[in-house]
Parts: C-alpha cells; sequence; structure tokens
C-alpha cells in the first residue's frame, strides 16, 4: 500500500507575536533615535529670506553658537549646540529629540506603550483565573500583584507620553513651542498682549501633520525612515 506523504506542520500565530514585533521596534527605533543626529545649523546659514514670509522670514541669532538660527531652532544648553525642530532633549536617549530623529523617538514611545499594554493584558488574561481556582498562595499572590502593578505604572506613564506626543506631532508642534504657545495664551488672558499670530506650521489637519512626520504612507508609519526635508524649511 502507497504511504501517504507526511503531514506538513504550519505554525500558527502565537498570542506573543504581537509583543515579540513591538519588542523589535522598541530595540530598533530606540538605537535611531540614540544615535540620529537632531539636526545642526548648517554652517554659513545666513538666515531666512524676506521672501519666505510668515514665520520661516524671521531672522534669530545664537550667541552661543555665533550663527543665525533656522525657524524652530533652539539652543540645547546640555548638547551645547544648536538643534533643529528641537523637541526636548531626552535623557533616555542622552541624545536631543529633534528633526531628524523625533520619528524614530515617537515609534520608539509608542512601541513601548503598546508592548506595556499588551503584556497587561495578557497577564491579566492567562492569571484570572489563578485567583480562583485554586486560590494561590500568599508568596505568589503578592508577586503577582506587583507584576500586574508595576505593568500598570508603565503602561500609564509611557501610554501617557507617547499619546502626548501623538497629539503634538497630529498639530505639527514641538514641546517648546507648545510651551511658548501657553505663555502666549497666559498673556492674552491677563490683557498683556492683545492678539498673537497664527501659528504658521499647522498644515490644516491632524493627517497632513502626521504624515509630515512619520511619512506619506499610513500603512508603513511603523516602518523607520530618514526623515523627509532639511529641517530649515517647512511647509506653511
Amino acid at each position: 500500500m502507497a504511504q501517504l506523504p507526511p503531514t506538513t506542520k504550519i505554525r500558527t500565530l502565537s498570542p506573543l507575536d504581537p509583543y515579540n514585533l513591538a519588542i523589535l521596534s522598541i530595540w530598533i527605533n530606540y538605537y535611531l533615535a540614540c544615535t540620529t543626529p537632531p539636526g545642526c545649523i548648517p554652517h554659513g546659514y545666513e538666515g531666512p529670506s524676506p521672501k519666505d514670509g510668515g514665520g520661516n522670514s524671521v531672522k534669530r541669532y545664537c550667541r552661543k553658537c555665533n550663527a543665525f538660527k533656522p525657524p524652530r531652532t533652539h539652543h540645547c544648553s546640555v548638547c551645547k549646540t544648536c538643534v533643529l525642530r528641537m523637541d526636548h532633549h531626552c535623557p533616555w536617549l542622552n541624545n536631543c529629540v529633534g528633526f531628524y530623529n523625533q520619528g524614530y523617538f515617537i515609534r520608539f514611545i509608542s512601541s513601548v506603550g503598546f508592548a506595556a499594554s499588551y503584556c497587561l493584558g495578557l497577564y491579566s488574561y492567562k492569571n484570572f483565573d489563578r485567583f480562583y481556582s485554586p486560590p494561590p498562595n500568599s508568596l505568589t499572590l503578592v508577586v503577582m500583584i506587583l507584576d500586574a502593578v508595576v505593568l500598570f505604572i508603565l503602561v500609564l506613564t509611557v501610554g501617557l507620553l507617547a499619546l502626548w506626543q501623538l497629539y503634538y506631532a497630529a498639530s505639527n508642534t514641538t514641546t517648546i513651542e507648545a510651551l511658548e504657545n501657553e505663555k502666549i495664551d497666559k498673556l492674552i488672558k491677563r490683557g498683556i498682549i492683545r492678539s498673537a499670530t497664527q501659528y504658521p506650521y499647522d498644515l490644516g489637519s491632524s493627517l497632513a501633520n502626521l504624515k509630515s512626520m512619520l511619512g506619506r504612507n499610513m500603512l508603513l508609519w511603523w516602518i523607520p525612515f530618514r526623515q523627509e526635508g532639511n529641517g530649515i524649511e517647512f511647509p506653511m
């Protein structure tokens, strides 16, 4: 009798696959965010041309770097240099978050938030029945509760940071610019100034703003790529 060929085992998706992909994304984007220079003032830059108009036409000078600063550029007191479209200096990266590495930073913290949330959900699902059948001993119960608390704190802190960064990206605003806008709003409310010029870098929709930082194809937002543009001129 002819023998049937051996059956081929097809690997099915594991519940840990999304978590493993998130961990891979964390390491790749963390490395890129740490090692990618955020952007510095090009040698010989003489300031924006008046014909640019709007926020791009105002000349700003850094006395510490002895150079004209492009729009959205700020001097970092830690790195001792001006950073293009500076968002903040991140101690996690030991690097500034700026024009060329902010996309990596957003992907990094978003991946951490997703991995922590997924881990908390999977942990809760796997251990729910252990509280009742049979009840765990005291030591096991303490360890389970501590694990859940640590995961919850991680989800809360990093998740909020990721949402905050995505909110700024959706409005095409940096952390520094958001703080400056808040100060202006307070001055207007107190009657110190009457009005302020409209924020020039909002492209009109959250999707357009996100695409300018994470890429034009939404399906590829999770794939790391070099930021388009030069960090000096911005569409308005």
